[in-house]
């Protein structure tokens, strides 16, 4: 099949998926596959998140902002100004695909687990206290 003819092909698919008819059969297949490769669609999905991830802290640093923590494992975002358990409740998404999605607003650091969870329940990272900052 010549590049035209192929070009041509691949938007008349894409249109068909576009319908209703053609979005319940795509979701047919698709459900389909899914349900006979679990496993790879677990693997799929895992490699799909950290890449998420990793996108979201090469934008918003790849160490903890209050102890130097660099482990990605170990790293997460948190909401400066607070609020974080409203916020991510009211966008019915993931936090990391939810930043991608608005440009990587300001208003959010990397910090690793145990320093956002002291900052949540003390208001203050021990860190901060014993380094002063």
């Amino acid at each position: 099949m010549c590049d035209p003819c192929r070009l041509a092909r691949n938007a008349s698919v894409h249109r068909y998926r576009l319908t209703t008819r053609g979005k319940e059969r795509t979701d047919f297949w698709v459900k389909r596959w899914i349900k006979k490769n679990p496993e790879m669609r677990r693997e799929q999905s895992l490699r799909c998140y950290q890449k998420l991830r990793e996108e979201v802290f090469g934008v918003y640093g790849k160490v903890c902002g209050c102890c130097g923590e660099s482990d990605i494992k170990f790293l997460t975002i948190d909401h400066i100004a607070g609020g974080g358990r409203r916020h991510t409740g009211a966008i019915k998404t993931t936090l990391y695909a939810w930043l991608r999605r608005e440009g990587f607003p300001k208003g959010f650091q990397t910090l690793c687990w145990n320093c956002n969870a002291a900052k949540h329940i003390y208001g203050r990272c021990p860190h901060q206290e014993v380094c002063g900052g």
